[in-house]
């Protein structure tokens, strides 16, 4: 299996499950844009990707994002994540990854590590779901990235 057969294999087993995630979430109660993007993003490089806007969050760089990453460095390879984020300004401190679920990175030389590669995919597929469905990250995270102090009653009562 090279590079460009392994993206089109997943790309024909993975968008059009995104897509029809994004399909529900559209219009629903957590979430203002959501947009489902399949690209190289460099030579051997290549990301498909769910990416969610909260209706909550006044950036428009921060997102709930299912990524399916397939690289070609040493050997095929893909990797799933799933994950709050910010994107990372430079010259400042903005921006923030917090993962909801990752995967391993497989290599990929089979059909039968395809299958491999899409059970672990359909686990991280169901924390993306999970996600989504709550429609926010930890509230501990959220009184973090808005500067909030600490609460330090509960955390002398033993909670975070």
């Amino acid at each position: 299996m090279d590079f460009e057969k392994l993206v089109n294999c997943l790309e024909s087993l993975i968008v059009p499950e995104l897509e029809a995630r994004a399909r529900s979430l559209r219009g629903g109660p957590h979430f203002d844009e959501v947009r489902v993007t399949s690209q190289h993003q460099a030579d051997r490089l290549h990301a498909i990707v769910i990416a969610c806007h909260p209706k909550w969050s006044t950036d428009p760089c921060e997102h709930l994002t299912f990524t399916i990453t397939i690289c070609d460095e040493k050997w095929l390879s893909a990797r799933a994540d799933v994950s709050w984020d910010q994107i990372f300004r430079t010259g400042t401190s903005a921006g923030y990854v917090k993962p909801e679920g990752r995967g391993r990175m497989r290599k990929i030389a089979t059909e039968r590590d395809v299958c491999s590669f899409m059970e672990d995919w359909r686990i991280l597929a169901a924390r993306f779901d999970q996600a989504a469905a709550k429609g926010h990250p930890s509230a501990r995270l959220l009184r973090f990235l808005r500067g909030a102090p600490r609460d330090i009653e509960a955390a002398l009562r033993g909670g975070k």
